[in-house]
């Protein structure tokens, strides 16, 4: 059983340094890219749990391909999360952040320089039911 296990994680220890990107592989951003990561919280303030997720603005791979970083975050009532990225960021060192349940709910490009706090409310009867989600987002 012993050997088993050491097989096991030598085995995952080899595939994660081949999947792991190449020590000098070439990506160019299509944003800024700052040296020290810029780091934020996200505040959830809503009566309610929120999901969403950030996203940098695109860089292309070294093979090639088009993408983006996401971070994916779920939080409770009152809970919040701290980030941190290095970009590449949209003009102004912003980051798009979008809320969502099944669908998007709210989006937006939001800069950095303070806290992120997630706002909701249960709307009425006679507005529908159901809820309004929304983030206060900040311009450069």
């Amino acid at each position: 059983m012993k050997e088993m296990k050491q097989y096991v994680s030598a085995l995952l220890l080899c595939v994660l340094v081949m999947a792991a990107p190449q020590s000098g592989a070439a990506q160019e951003a299509l944003g800024e890219v700052t040296d020290e990561p810029l780091c934020f919280s996200i505040i959830n303030e809503a009566p309610y749990t929120v999901m969403g997720t950030l996203e940098t603005n695109y860089f292309i791979r070294a093979d090639g391909v088009k993408t983006r970083h996401r971070e994916n975050f779920r939080l409770a009532p009152q809970d919040w999360k701290q980030f941190c990225s290095r970009g590449p960021f949209f003009d102004g060192r912003r980051l798009d952040i979008v809320l969502k349940s099944l669908v998007p709910l709210f989006e937006c490009r939001t800069a950095l320089y303070e806290d992120l706090r997630v706002q909701g409310r249960y709307k009425d009867e006679d507005e529908g039911g159901g809820t309004e989600t929304w983030i206060e987002c900040l311009d450069p």
